[in-house]
């Protein structure tokens, strides 16, 4: 018996879209409704989408082996917490690497050394189109001053790194972008050890 290839599968699974219209849309929402049909033929209708931009979000370390927190309102929860740096990629940005460049000089004032992209991974894949791309910035340094919206009023925190913990962070993705930046400091602690250890018991490198 021949088995179905991973294609065939998704096509006995995946909903067909019958029509969509837009409940709202404007600056700051976009909200569709979509008329739906399951492979069993079961309607499902309306099944509302957000539709957003791609987000990103930068765990952000300076000079110094301080953490860049922001703290903010956030009025979905109604409450004013730590998060780390980020917002929605905009048109004018090539890519996610220019988003969390831009968005980190504009929310914090520093710039980074280097930018490691981490990965992303979708916002909410039941209603939502966007995805959450997740950096690592080393070295950041102060460049320019704060470009806030005019709704915005963000307070920088500088966090030894040594002493942050990710629960520290009650935003989810935020916390996830945490956790892989952590988890990959550690790797890279990891795989330099052997090398500084051979170096403390041979010669002293040259100037």
């Amino acid at each position: 018996m021949a088995t179905s290839s991973y294609t065939d599968i998704d096509n006995q699974l995946a909903w067909s879209i019958n029509s969509s219209k837009y409940v709202i849309r404007d600056s700051w929402i976009s909200l569709r409704a979509d008329t739906c049909q399951t492979p069993d033929g079961v309607s499902v209708s309306p099944y509302y989408i957000l539709e957003y931009p791609d987000w990103v979000s930068i765990f952000a370390i300076d000079t110094n082996n301080n953490l860049l927190l922001t703290r903010e309102y956030h009025h979905g929860a109604g409450l004013v917490a730590l998060g780390l740096p980020g917002g929605a990629q905009e048109e004018r940005d090539s890519d996610a690497t220019a988003g969390a460049i831009r968005e980190l000089r504009e929310e914090t004032g520093f710039k980074p050394g280097q930018l490691i992209n981490l990965g992303w991974v979708w916002t909410n894949w039941g209603n939502h189109t966007n995805r959450i791309y997740s950096f690592l910035a080393t070295n950041c340094t102060p460049s320019d001053p704060q470009k806030l919206d005019p709704s915005e009023a963000i307070r920088v925190k500088q966090v030894p790194l040594n002493t942050f913990r990710s629960e520290h962070l009650e935003q989810g993705y935020h916390r996830l972008n945490a956790m892989m930046a952590l988890e990959y400091l550690q790797r890279e602690r990891e795989a330099n050890a052997p090398v500084q250890a051979k170096r403390h018991r041979g010669s002293p490198e040259p100037l």
